[in-house]
């Protein structure tokens, strides 16, 4: 795990697939209690391209989730997915939104708040 850069594509999504625990914990170390912003940094398990999803309050202090010039729809997340996401934010229940995002085809490698 501590050799993540150096791991070809395929590799990098095995190792986070076979480590899941291990990389949530860490990604959920890296996110501050009352951040305002917050970055999750994903791989896709279709061809290893890595994603951002931004979360960031608005003006009523609410979380909204974006994914930049792509569409949330592309990474099969399930259910009502983009409030999932943004409630599960705004309750800051960050274990719950890393689980979502990791059910569709991406998963969760890495987080960066402020």
């Amino acid at each position: 795990m501590n050799n993540y850069n150096n791991m070809n594509k395929n590799e990098k999504y095995l190792n986070i697939q076979n480590n899941i625990q291990i990389y949530k914990d860490g990604v959920l170390q890296n996110i501050k209690e009352d951040a305002n912003e917050v970055l999750i940094y994903t791989v896709s398990s279709m061809c290893n391209n890595k994603h951002t999803f931004k979360f960031f309050k608005n003006d009523n202090n609410q979380f909204r989730v974006s994914a930049g010039i792509k569409s949330l729809k592309n990474f099969g997340m399930k259910n009502d997915y983009v409030n999932d996401l943004e409630w599960s934010a705004d309750e800051g229940n960050w274990e719950k939104v890393i689980d979502i995002i990791n059910k569709g085809y991406q998963l969760v490698y890495a987080a960066r708040s402020r």
